[in-house]
């Protein structure tokens, strides 16, 4: 239920702020990921149905109601991660989702390959010889890392890193990196970029016997549930 309410309050938000585009949402991470009606599942039917019409609001708007796979123990605030604060995106501790198998993960990449990409993105590098991560936020994610190449030094984002690299290869900002020889190595902790509701936090705070209402205010801090429309 605290799914549908969310997706749905997305859906709005984005179809209120693209109301002259062609067309409102894509089906990828961009928006929100839609694979088609044949992989549904008869409980977020249910869900969909029970929740009808409801969506989160924050002074009588609806909001941007961000969520993300697993945020590893703290989810993060808007401004980190598009440069925008939030009042209702201010990130929150989360130990429910700790024990989900995406919780930690890690990666090995060659410092050619990583080099392929960062240029592939615009980056003026050459010769990549070492990733040094920089400063760590409050929710623990690393904010810049320095790349130390042949013909100087340059410093990006962690944000922008994992976008040049790959949303499912490098899975979140929440990381730590080191070389060794051709090869850099990320370990990291959760899954996407953290913001909103935590998905595998959510199950676990649904088994535990919390209910949407509860799920979705500990997320949302400050927002409200109001009916928009019925059945």
């Amino acid at each position: 239920k605290a799914q549908a309410v969310i997706a749905r309050s997305y859906a709005v938000y984005q179809k209120e702020a693209r109301e002259n585009a062609m067309y409102h949402l894509e089906s990828t991470v961009i928006d929100q990921v839609y694979e088609g009606c044949e992989i549904e599942d008869s409980r977020a039917a249910r869900g969909v149905k029970e929740t009808a019409g409801e969506v989160l609001t924050y002074e009588n708007k609806v909001i941007q109601a961000f969520y993300h796979s697993n945020c590893g123990g703290h989810t993060e605030a808007s401004e980190n991660v598009w440069g925008f604060p939030l009042p209702y995106l201010k990130g929150v501790d989360c130990v429910y989702c700790l024990l989900a198998p995406s919780a930690k993960w890690e990666q090995t990449l060659s410092l050619k390959r990583i080099e392929t990409l960062l240029k592939s993105n615009g980056y003026q590098i050459n010769g990549l010889r070492d990733i040094k991560a920089g400063k760590k936020n409050r929710s623990g994610r690393v904010t810049d890392l320095t790349l130390f190449s042949a013909k100087g030094n340059l410093t990006t984002s962690a944000v922008n890193l994992r976008k040049a690299l790959g949303f499912s290869v490098i899975k979140s900002t929440n990381f730590e990196v080191r070389t060794t020889g051709d090869d850099a190595f990320f370990a990291g902790t959760g899954y996407g970029h953290g913001v909103g509701l935590c998905q595998w936090g959510a199950k676990q705070r649904a088994l535990a016997g919390f209910d949407y209402r509860e799920i979705l205010s500990y997320y949302y801090p400050g927002t409200r549930l109001e009916k928009i429309y019925s059945e």
